[in-house]
């Protein structure tokens, strides 16, 4: 799944209110994400899921699927030095 989909929830999940537009990203649109933050900078995976909702007209990303996706674009581009994993700041965070 290589595209967002944006879900109006009926119920308030974590940090995300009822009523609220939520994302539902995928490892291949967070991967495309994280590669244009720029070298030296950088950005909780709280930034990263509001930067990501907000660019795809929703109010925040689901942090569950976050999670997971994030953790899988990072396998898929762990033998990429370019991938700037170190511009994420994850303690604590989500």
């Amino acid at each position: 799944m290589s595209r967002n989909i944006v879900k109006i929830l009926d119920k308030g999940f974590s940090d995300i209110s009822a009523g609220d537009k939520m994302l539902i990203s995928s490892p291949e649109k967070i991967s495309e994400f994280i590669f244009k933050i720029p070298k030296g900078s950088y950005l909780s995976i709280k930034e990263l899921r509001r930067e990501l909702a907000l660019k795809a007209g929703a109010d925040n990303t689901c942090p569950v699927t976050t999670g997971i996706f994030l953790r899988m674009a990072i396998e898929q581009n762990k033998d990429d030095v370019n991938f700037p994993t170190g511009e994420l700041l994850m303690k604590n965070t989500l």
